[in-house]
């Protein structure tokens, strides 16, 4: 029987299980590996191998740079094990600069980025045009919470205008966005290069974040979304090289914009929300992917 090793989050155990448990029932095997102990699974299964079974990665790049699990997930890639997905597409996807060079590149409409440091700051805010932006840590961390809205005007210094703003986000490095004027945020699920066929959103209230993570409040579901919204979610996933990725996108009045790619969600809301098991969707998808190896 083949296995699927879950690399999971700390705190993404329990959605992990249940794609886990979906393999079950198309007769595949699992183990659960937090990142805190990857690759011990490794060390008390001695009995896998490449040919008998290959690693979910649902953990994103990590803040602090050069993680145990990283590394030794990028030495079970070397040895010739599966990895969906793969260690460059989660360094990309975590990396807000990258991506947004990247989406830039490939003509795919992403607000323009800066990445600026403790010692750059200055420079770089005098640079900017007069107008909206936000400020966010460089890699993804803590579902926005850090993220800071700010606003450039005529003849305003740093210090005076944002320098307090900038000083609140955590991490030497951070990158400064163009603040997108979204009227709401979807989320797309694509599997191996399709869009499933409908979404989430989360439309604008109070307060200009939006959310369509751990949000159990404005979320809503959508059984029929807009088809060119699936088209960018597909291009998106294709531009990062992806497999199962959970993507973000603004609606302005204008069209979409891409906002963020995700790998490590937590979808125990949204399959609520839906009634449709997208657990089992993503494990059909790893299944697929074995296979066709």
């Amino acid at each position: 029987m083949t296995t699927c090793i879950l690399v999971h989050t700390t705190g993404g155990k329990s959605f992990a299980r249940k794609i886990g448990r979906k393999l079950n029932a198309h007769n595949f095997s699992y183990y659960l590996s937090s990142v805190n102990d990857y690759p011990d699974v490794h060390i008390r299964h001695p009995e896998l191998n490449q040919e008998n079974s290959f690693i979910h990665s649902r953990a994103a790049y990590p803040y602090i740079s050069g993680a145990r699990w990283l590394r030794s997930l990028c030495h079970s890639e070397a040895m010739g094990y599966l990895v969906v997905n793969d260690t460059d597409c989660l360094r990309l996807t975590s990396n807000k600069l990258r991506c947004s060079l990247l989406f830039n590149k490939k003509k795919v409409s992403h607000p323009k980025t800066y990445e600026v440091t403790d010692d750059t700051c200055g420079k770089i805010y005098n640079q900017l045009p007069i107008g909206h932006y936000v400020v966010k840590p460089l890699t993804s961390m803590s579902q926005g919470k850090h993220v800071q809205k700010f606003t450039k005007m005529a003849n305003n210094n740093l210090l005076l205008n944002a320098g307090g703003i900038i000083a609140k986000v955590p991490g030497h490095k951070k990158v400064i966005q163009h603040f997108v004027p979204a009227i709401a945020l979807h989320r797309v699920i694509v599997l191996n290069g399709t869009a499933l066929s409908f979404s989430f959103v989360d439309k604008i209230q109070k307060n200009w974040k939006l959310s369509v993570c751990l949000n159990k409040d404005t979320m809503e579901f959508n059984p029929h979304p807009d088809n060119a919204l699936l088209k960018l979610a597909e291009k998106a996933q294709q531009v990062v090289d992806g497999k199962i990725n959970f993507i973000d996108i603004f609606e302005t009045k204008i069209g979409y914009s891409i906002s963020e790619i995700n790998t490590a969600c937590n979808l125990t809301i949204h399959e609520n929300l839906s009634k449709v098991s997208i657990s089992d969707y993503i494990a059909r998808t790893l299944i697929k992917i074995w296979r066709n190896r």
